[in-house]
């Protein structure tokens, strides 16, 4: 999606082959619709601007689904719900009540306009020779004023929710102490990232039954960034190959089944004089930094203190290119860790029951670093983990306000046009309606009254005729 030779021309995502990327800003107009607004929306069109509802701020309000149908965004409601969001709930009828949702009974409703026309609680016929002839079934409704039948819970329709979009007001960094961390442990990692993302949502105020019911519209997300250098130091300098080949194994030992954007192994390589003549070792001096998650199985990894970590690798450089090369010696790796806890909350500024967010309140929690450090203690069991001083929170931090608005003091200013906690939302599109062209229309010339002539000669004498048998028929 971009290109130069610093790679910074190009608009997000090519805009999703959904709008048109202007090459001087870099930023995507989105393909309109019919009706003069927006198809999509987003920062990069990926989002169809389906209307959002009146009670959660979503696009269909969160009960329904969001489509283009004859180039325009059109919801298409769950049951129980319509309007062009699905914000209205819709009205059972008073007059009378169908029982087309329990089985063996219908939807017709012309027994409850016509009560007379006999038993109104008629089983609809199921699977007889009289309805696959297409004989019309009897479909039973209730008369006014009949109770409505319940129906059986295990038999109500269930519409999973429409997860909500979330976004970020805080970012909390929190170092941790390396030597209470068993890195080489991946559920004991994984363990720790939970942990750590309880304490922070008990500091923001949210305790572990209502987390756990999912109806707070606040969440968060939690990286551990392990960084460990140490340095391999070889006898004699690998050649070229072998030095490509040593840094690729090192990665796929160290880094396991981690993705690329994941983990990064970074080189020096150095020489040295020893004993008054030269002798070139090559002291490859590694920096390995891992970005784990709690989804993150690390178990496949091998770190770099394993007792056969080099003799692994020099069978992998061999195998690569045949060389064979030196054992290298390895020191010990100095490891660091920190942990980067991003709070969010749902873009509507609303849980999923309705409950207003008091992000204010959120963001406030969130630099509480005392509070931060006393969670994490109680949640993991060790209170020499986390040092409350060298924790740091920036709400502006890794907010860009989707590119339409600017941060600060943890809000975003929107742009014209944007809306949203993180001006994620398109408004309604400028028309842009061209003025039409004067018409250009001939100036006509005023109209001429047509004057009668006086009547002289002939004339005179047939008006005189015409009031004389006037005269004579009075």
């Amino acid at each position: 999606g971009f290109s130069g030779d610093l790679c910074a021309s190009g608009c997000l995502n090519d805009c999703s082959d959904q709008g048109t990327c202007d090459a001087d800003t870099n930023v995507c107009t989105c393909t309109a619709s019919a009706s003069g607004g927006f198809l999509y929306t987003l920062e990069d069109c990926s989002k169809t601007n389906c209307p959002v509802g009146s009670s959660t701020g979503l696009a269909c309000d969160g009960r329904g689904t969001c489509s283009v149908v004859d180039n325009e965004p059109v919801c298409t409601c769950n049951t129980g719900y319509t309007g062009d969001a699905c914000d209205t709930v819709v009205e059972s009828s008073t007059n009378s009540t169908t029982l087309s949702g329990i089985p063996g009974y219908g939807g017709d409703e012309s027994a409850a306009e016509n009560p007379d026309s006999g038993s109104n609680l008629v089983p609809e016929c199921v699977k007889t020779d009289s309805c696959e002839t297409g004989e019309p079934t009897p479909v039973p409704t209730l008369a006014p004023g009949t109770p409505t039948p319940s129906v059986p819970p295990s038999m109500a329709p269930t519409v999973a929710p429409t997860p909500q979009p979330l976004s970020q007001v805080a970012q909390v960094t929190i170092p941790v102490a390396a030597n209470n961390v068993d890195t080489s442990n991946a559920a004991a990692l994984q363990d720790l990232i939970a942990d750590i993302g309880a304490a922070m949502l008990e500091t923001v105020g949210v305790s572990d039954e209502n987390a756990d019911t999912g109806d707070t519209g606040v969440t968060t997300e939690v990286v551990l960034e392990i960084t460990e250098t140490t340095s391999l130091e070889f006898t004699t300098e690998p050649s070229a190959e072998a030095k490509a080949s040593i840094i690729q194994n090192i990665e796929e030992l160290r880094c396991g089944d981690l993705p690329e954007d994941q983990c990064t192994v970074t080189e020096i390589a150095t020489s040295e004089r020893v004993g008054g003549r030269r002798r070139l070792n090559y002291d490859l001096e590694l920096e390995v930094v891992m970005s784990v998650t709690e989804d993150d199985d690390v178990s496949t990894q091998t770190t770099l203190d394993d007792a056969d970590f080099t003799t692994q690798l020099v069978a992998a450089v061999q195998e690569d290119t045949g060389e064979t090369i030196v054992e290298p010696t390895v020191d010990p790796p100095v490891t660091t860790i920190e942990a980067e806890a991003v709070v969010l909350v749902a873009e509507s500024g609303e849980s999923d029951s309705g409950t207003a967010i008091d992000i204010e309140a959120i963001q406030e929690a969130a630099e509480d670093s005392s509070a931060i450090a006393d969670n994490i203690a109680e949640e993991t069991g060790d209170d020499s983990l986390v040092d409350e001083s060298t924790i740091e929170t920036d709400l502006c931090a890794g907010r860009d306000c989707s590119g339409f608005g600017t941060c600060a003091e943890g809000v975003c200013t929107c742009d014209p046009g944007y809306e949203g906690i993180n001006c994620g939302m398109m408004t309604q599109a400028p028309t842009n309606a061209p003025t039409p062209a004067p018409t250009n229309l001939p100036t006509l010339e005023p109209t001429q009254a047509i004057s009668a002539a006086p009547l002289t000669g002939a004339g005179l004498w047939v008006a005189a005729l015409a009031l004389l048998v006037t005269a004579m028929h009075l």
